[in-house]
């Protein structure tokens, strides 16, 4: 009998890890840049900066040689959904949440499109494509 329910034991104590790793979701390292240039009269970049579940956003604007650098930090994090359409067929969409807070205190959360192309090092957050430095 104590087999038994040491066998049960140790058979939950698996499930419940598998459970948790599955439900961990997708993380980011690493720096993702995008960069856009006017024929040199106008330009900027556009850089997230992960590490665990937060982030660094920072951006760099150029107009006739004045640039303006801004920077915000916080967390986020990606959902994946899938969906059965009419058909049967299956459709998997990700989503990236941002959570900040202003210079106030006030936090703001934003949530875009999200997609992963590992074979090139990209990422794309809503129509910005941003490739891994």
């Amino acid at each position: 009998m104590k087999n038994v329910i040491r066998l049960i034991a140790v058979a939950l104590v698996v499930v419940m890890t598998v459970s948790a790793l599955a439900s961990c979701g997708v993380t980011l390292s690493g720096t993702y840049e995008a960069k856009a240039d006017l024929a040199g009269v106008a330009g900027g970049s556009t850089s997230y900066k992960f590490s665990g579940s937060k982030y660094t956003l920072t951006t760099t604007g150029t107009l006739l040689g004045s640039t303006t650098t801004t920077e915000q930090k916080g967390t986020y994090k990606i959902d994946k959904k899938t969906e059965t359409n009419s058909n049967g067929d299956k459709t998997t969409t990700m989503t990236i949440t941002f959570t900040w807070k202003d210079k106030d205190g006030t936090e703001h959360s934003e949530t875009s499109s999200f997609s992963q192309n590992k074979e090139n090092k990209t990422i794309t957050i809503g129509v910005v494509t941003l490739t891994k430095k």
